[in-house]
């Protein structure tokens, strides 16, 4: 709800832990809104080249009369697979840029020499071949994971429109026990899958949504497909 007090809105676009995607059209019809309320947009793009939905990625920026209010948060550590490098930007008018740089100066140090000349080479090199058959690979197991998720009983996965996460429906399972140990809510769910099954999963609450968990495919095919299988055989435990 935007009210008088409202001046900013965020926006992470493809979701984090959805997989969810606006359409370019939906940009433009939020961006219309903003630009009527003179609101700012902290638009959070990391996962900008990573979509499985056919449709084009549209930032707050290209929205016509909304440049001046956006930010642009991004990065390479997703697109580029560069996690480690641990680089990430934002894009703003120069007045702005000029107040965050004097504010991020005195909270966190620089980010080294070598990870910068990285980053900008793959900037530089934009979506060349390896960065498509990584696109190309992710959208393979999205398709494997969501479907092996709902063939799962008492679970339901919506398939995700971009980023690298599915984000199931576990609240089937939730009041039911194994071994005499009760499973109350999704963070009792994934802690008990990690001791029991080995392996992790983000519980829902995490993100102010229970009853769902988070499961990230950005991992090998096999090791998507043991996980899963385990996953599938604790949840058919709980009783």
């Amino acid at each position: 709800m935007i009210t008088p007090q409202t001046k900013a809105i965020i926006v992470n676009n493809p979701s984090n832990p959805t997989g969810a995607a606006y359409t370019p059209d939906e940009i433009r019809e939020i961006g219309a809104v903003l630009a009527e309320h003179d609101l700012w947009v902290i638009s959070d793009e990391i996962y900008e080249k990573l979509r499985y939905d056919g449709e084009e990625h549209l930032s707050f920026a290209q929205v016509d009369g909304l440049f001046d209010q956006t930010i642009v948060i991004n990065g390479v550590s997703k697109a580029f697979a560069m996690t480690g490098w641990r680089i990430g930007y934002l894009a703003a008018v120069p007045a702005l840029v000029k107040a965050v740089t004097k504010l991020q100066s005195q909270m966190t140090s620089s980010c080294c020499s070598i990870s910068q000349k990285a980053a900008i080479v793959a900037i530089q090199n934009g979506e060349d071949e390896t960065m498509k058959t990584m696109i190309a690979a992710f959208a393979k197991r999205c398709e494997m994971v969501v479907e092996a998720l709902n063939q799962m009983d008492g679970v339901t996965c919506p398939k995700p429109e971009g980023a690298f996460y599915a984000f199931p429906d576990i609240s089937a399972f939730l009041g039911k026990s194994v071994n005499g140990k009760r499973i109350d809510n999704s963070i009792d769910l994934c802690q008990w899958l990690l001791e029991e099954k080995h392996i992790a999963l983000v519980p829902g609450a995490a993100f102010g949504a229970e009853g769902f968990i988070r499961i990230s495919f950005a991992a090998s095919d096999e090791d998507l497909k043991t996980g899963l299988q385990r996953l599938k055989e604790g949840l058919a435990e709980l009783k």
